[in-house]
């Protein structure tokens, strides 16, 4: 494989990966706002507070998982 080829392939694969980790990051302050809401939601709104208790859950997902996966893929 020539060189050039090998740098080319190289760069791109880097670029989609740092795209990646933004995304990922991202995802990871959507859970904190999910959080918030859900816990808002809680005390606020007793009627519906069942169904945005599914935000709450899915904002601790996004934190902990994206964050995990992020702190671990760039901390060296």
């Amino acid at each position: 494989m020539d060189l050039e080829l090998f740098y080319l392939i190289n760069g791109i694969r880097n670029v989609l990966l740092d795209w990646l980790m933004l995304l990922v990051s991202y995802l990871g302050e959507f859970g904190v706002l999910f959080i918030i809401i859900g816990l808002l939601s809680l005390f606020l709104d007793k009627k519906n507070g069942k169904k945005l208790v599914v935000l709450f859950v899915l904002g601790v997902f996004f934190k902990v998982f994206f964050d995990r996966f992020y702190y671990e893929r760039c901390v060296f």
